[in-house]
């Protein structure tokens, strides 16, 4: 048998357009298009609304996404296959054998054990995963898809030592897998046989599940406006606001987030001079000011009622333009 030292595989590029769900999915999308696969198969699994997490401690709003079927449905849609491991004796030996395969793969990881990234080795253990499309037994490193810094999309072209991974793959065992809570690895591969939907109608997809999730979505904005009024009550008390700041924070840069996928879909949809993505447009603006408003505050601590007022009537404001936006959302569903 003949051993291979070195190995490419071609057409995978690190995606930065988007930061969607997790970082599995921005591991995911450079391999869609190593197949020549698009990402909205993905995108239109999702349907956006506002919500409440009654098991969550503190402010209970945020935003979530509703998942229209299991995303293995979506491979098949695709057109790939997706196989994954859940015990591995040899991760580096497991990764060679699946890019042999011609089969790019993801792979859990702690980034505590990575090297490469200063922000977290031997600081900071971190759940993270990575693409894999490469490996070069001679200098012992793998080609991977890694991002220079966690709070931001920078992806890029990298290599990673046979050790790190090996230590990265342990430590994630060590510290994050549950038994049978996740697969350790995930291999991908194209095959003529599966059974796909061509020729998708993305539209019709889209208004289909606005209709199945009309309830969630009109609540969403419910939940939008009780959150408004809870807000300016904790805005307006600055020892609430202390006590509450970072996590509002993070609800709002995940709502920012969201709202930035969901009108990278409507765009892709209905073009950008639809009035639904101008509004959803004017939406992100306002979440992005609020986001950088508090960011700030939670860095400096200084309470202006002028900058507070401003976050409270930012955020009225919002609820009325989501009003305006699901409204032309719906009646793009009446449209043939």
């Amino acid at each position: 048998m003949t051993v291979i030292n070195k190995k490419i595989l071609d057409n995978v590029e690190p995606y930065n357009d988007l930061y969607y769900r997790s970082c599995f999915y921005n591991s995911l999308f450079p391999i869609l298009g190593h197949f020549n696969k698009d990402i909205m198969h993905f995108l239109l699994n999702d349907i956006v609304a506002y919500y409440n997490d009654s098991n969550r401690d503190g402010i209970q709003f945020d935003i979530n996404y509703l998942t229209i079927k299991p995303l293995e449905e979506v491979y098949k849609d695709v057109g790939i296959y997706c196989d994954t491991m859940w015990q591995i004796e040899n991760i580096v030996e497991e990764i060679i054998k699946s890019l042999d395969e011609d089969k790019p793969i993801i792979v859990w990881i702690d980034r505590f054990y990575e090297s490469i990234t200063p922000e977290t080795y031997k600081k900071l253990h971190w759940l993270h995963t990575l693409s894999v499309y490469g490996y070069d037994r001679g200098e012992r490193t793998f080609n991977i898809i890694e991002h220079r810094h966690m709070d931001n999309l920078a992806y890029r072209k990298c290599a990673i030592s046979f050790e790190d991974m090996e230590n990265c793959f342990k430590g994630f065992e060590m510290n994050f897998k549950q038994k049978d809570e996740i697969p350790s690895l995930y291999s991908f591969s194209s095959s003529e046989q599966i059974v796909r939907v061509e020729n998708i109608d993305y539209m019709q997809s889209f208004k289909d599940s606005l209709i199945q999730n009309r309830e969630a979505i009109v609540g969403g904005v419910e939940c939008l406006k009780s959150f408004a009024a809870n807000f300016e009550i904790i805005a307006l008390d600055e020892s609430q606001l202390n006590s509450n700041i970072e996590q509002l924070v993070d609800i709002f840069k995940n709502i920012m987030n969201v709202k930035k996928v969901e009108k990278y879909k409507l765009e892709k949809l209905v073009g950008p001079d639809d009035q639904a993505v101008v509004l959803l447009g004017e939406i992100i603006d306002r979440w992005t000011s609020v986001w950088k408003a508090t960011t700030k505050y939670m860095y400096t601590m200084v309470y202006k009622e002028t900058i507070i007022s401003n976050l409270v009537n930012t955020i009225n404001n919002i609820c009325h333009i989501e009003d305006r936006y699901v409204a032309r959302l719906f009646s793009l569903t009446r449209n043939a």
